[in-house]
């Protein structure tokens, strides 16, 4: 059986920040909380992925779409570098990657970090996949995955948890992405999606395998 995993609800801002929520691998309907983008919808199976511009690790912007041209790919959003379950997430996918890579799978994971924070990241777990930022947040709007943090919340993170999200992607947005997972097809069409708003929460990396097998890399 497929696995179902696209979870387009969502948890209040204090669960998603660093409560305790644990939605279940199935599709659950919650309440969005108030600081997410109120004209945005996680992109689902069927979609085209939107044409968004990412930026490298040297600073060279460049269109999401070119990039996954011809070619499937596990795409990735992931909460930035100060993230310990991202990291976890991010090591894992390394650990994968040969078996995705004999399907024709290439991995690229997107994070709100800035482009010099992106190749510190790679050393430190020595990724062997790309790392793009989305500082400005254009890509995770145009996937309706973005929600901002409120100003309680954003000063919390920086003064209990030690986590300036504002210098982690130079911006002022205040804005992270719903970790999600994706596998598009060569056509750039979503073929499977899962978003989960419980930060602690991620589709387990065997599953997106599974389901590249299942596909067969088209």
């Amino acid at each position: 059986m497929a696995y179902k995993g696209v979870v387009l609800g969502a948890v209040l801002l204090g669960l998603m920040a660093f409560g305790g929520c644990n939605s279940g691998w199935e599709s659950q309907s919650q309440v969005w909380a108030t600081q997410r983008d109120s004209d945005l919808v996680p992109l689902g199976v069927g979609a085209t992925i939107p044409n968004a511009a990412v930026r490298t690790d040297t600073g060279v912007e460049i269109s999401l779409a070119s990039l996954t041209a011809g070619r499937p790919t596990v795409l990735i959003f992931y909460r930035g570098s100060w993230c310990s379950f991202c990291k976890q997430q991010l090591t894992e996918l390394r650990n994968f990657q040969p078996e995705f890579a004999e399907m024709g799978y290439q991995i690229i994971a997107i994070s709100p970090d800035q482009p010099g924070l992106l190749s510190k990241l790679s050393d430190e777990l020595d990724l062997n996949f790309t790392l793009l930022s989305d500082s400005n947040m254009s890509a995770s709007d145009a996937f309706g995955l973005s929600f901002r943090l409120g100003d309680e919340t954003f000063n919390e993170y920086r003064t209990r948890y030690g986590v300036d999200i504002q210098k982690a992607s130079g911006r002022s947005h205040h804005k992270l992405p719903v970790p999600a997972g994706y596998l598009v097809d060569r056509e750039g069409v979503v073929r499977f999606a899962h978003a989960d708003p419980d930060y602690s929460t991620r589709v387990p990396t065997a599953v997106l395998l599974d389901e590249a097998r299942r596909l067969g890399g088209e």
